[in-house]
């Protein structure tokens, strides 16, 4: 007869095993709890993300995407393709003091005042005038839509003390510097944009980098590939900025064709140095893909353009033309381009309806969400440059015509863009009649004045704009 012998356990044994069943038990509706937790307390915004890349000093023409044939922003070529993007994008002004602030507070230059400002050497900014705090800045638009917002720039001229950070909860500005202390500041407020997006409260970031400004630092990655056995000390008066304006003061790039070559090549490497950091950028910021995304510029460069250097002194193609490059929510209109002309006076109407916040109503721009969707009309775009006592210059846009004057000389100027886009015929006095007709244009142009004084409290206000400021709480 077979018989069966049963092994049990030793009664500790057993009291052992059955502790870590119960352990294992309760760890794991721990993690269940925490996970079903962490899932309540995670939730995706209703608003999308608004991110703004502003890289300081580059044209369009400076961009594979607009045809440039160099290979130096193949990162914003390979985002461009996921967006949409504006052919004859133009800046308000040609220098980055008016153009920011237009971008900032919707309206041109002549009627926000921030039109002038003073450097001290390679000390910084000497004086500026500081915005009207009665401005309703897209920052503060967005805030009040419920977006938390952070700004971080390497340009000195966005100071807060130049009331250029209202309406941003976190803001940094690094005196014109490279794009170092720009990442390392996005690495820290990395945790804090995840941790406000994973409450599922939207966020605004603005981003400006400064590199491609004068004076162009070498970068050899790329300069190596361009010109082998290339020395950075061979540039050496480029590079310092004091000895590089006193080469352009003297004209001496004009007359050394291959000189002003060696500028666009150290120009193309601080494009190529920023368009790499992109890279990662994007994949690195919470809810990018379904973020609002642009990418543009405050203006462009000159480099012999019209007899002309760097930016700032007249309102050419060259130092106007900028690239701009939306991604819509959810990539509609993905490699779409739009050819109608638009300005950066249009982007706070444009974020502001994204963002489903209330912009005052003084807003010179318009909205560009309809723009993929409809043909090009006769859109008129304004700007203007009045930098110091010289170089007062203002432009009308009206569908394919330019006009220009020179306040100082009282010269005036016509191009007709779509049959002379590098603007060298003057047709001001063969088509003398549209060159009236564009004139009449800037005369009568809305609010031709200032509407809150820089530095001031707000003088001259039309009395019923401030009554729907005030009733739309603004004021």
């Amino acid at each position: 007869m077979k018989t069966t012998t049963s092994h049990r356990a030793p009664r500790n044994l057993r009291t052992t095993i059955q502790k870590i069943v119960f352990l294992v038990f309760v760890l794991g509706l721990a993690t269940s709890t925490l996970t079903g937790c962490r899932r309540l307390l995670s939730r995706q915004p209703d608003k999308p993300p608004i991110i703004i890349i502003l890289i300081d000093t580059w044209r369009a023409d400076h961009a594979g995407v607009y045809g440039y044939q160099r290979d130096i922003t193949t990162n914003i070529d390979r985002f461009a393709a996921g967006a949409v993007r504006f052919d004859n994008a133009q800046a308000t002004a040609s220098w980055t003091v008016p153009s920011i602030v237009s971008l900032f507070t919707g309206v041109y230059p002549w009627r926000h005042g921030i039109t002038r400002a003073t450097l001290d050497g390679e000390k910084g900014v000497k004086s500026q005038p500081i915005l009207n705090p009665r401005y309703v800045t897209l920052a503060e638009s967005l805030k009040a839509a419920g977006y938390a917002t952070f700004g971080v720039s390497a340009n000195g001229h966005l100071d807060p003390k130049y009331g250029m950070g209202q309406g941003f909860d976190n803001y940094e500005v690094f005196s014109f510097s490279n794009q170092g202390q720009v990442n390392d500041t996005l690495k820290k407020w990395n945790r804090q944009l995840r941790r406000t997006y994973r409450k599922g409260q939207p966020y605004f970031l603005f981003i400006h980098y400064f590199d491609p400004h004068h004076p162009y630092l070498p970068h050899k990655k790329w300069l190596d590939e361009w010109r082998p056995g290339f020395d950075p000390k061979s540039v050496a008066d480029y590079t310092d900025a004091n000895k590089f304006m006193k080469k352009v003061s003297k004209q001496f790039f004009y007359d050394n064709p291959a000189e002003m070559q060696v500028l666009i090549d150290l120009y193309d490497s601080e494009i190529a140095f920023v368009d790499n950091s992109l890279g990662g950028l994007l994949s690195k910021l919470p809810g990018a893909k379904d973020a609002v995304v642009v990418v543009t510029a405050d203006h462009g460069e000159a480099f012999g353009d019209h007899r002309n250097m760097l930016h700032g002194s007249d309102l050419y193609r060259e130092t106007m033309r900028v690239p701009l490059i939306i991604q819509w929510p959810g990539r509609q209109f993905a490699g779409r381009s739009v050819t109608a002309p638009v300005s950066l006076v249009d982007l706070y109407p444009t974020l502001a309806g994204w963002a489903g916040a209330a912009p005052p109503p003084y807003l010179d721009g318009r909205d560009l969400r309809a723009l993929p969707d409809r043909p090009a009309g006769d859109d008129l775009l304004y700007a203007e440059t009045h930098r110091g006592d010289e170089h007062h210059w203002m432009a009308v846009i009206s569908g394919q015509y330019k006009w220009m004057r020179e306040e100082d000389t009282g010269v005036e100027m016509l191009y007709r863009l779509d049959q002379d886009p590098s603007e060298t015929r003057n047709l001001a006095e063969s088509e003398a009649e549209q060159n009236a007709r564009l004139r009449e244009l800037w005369e009568k142009r809305p609010h031709p004045a200032v509407l809150f004084e820089p530095g001031d409290t707000g003088k001259n206000i039309d009395p019923d704009l401030e009554k729907k400021l005030r009733n739309l709480g603004y004021l």
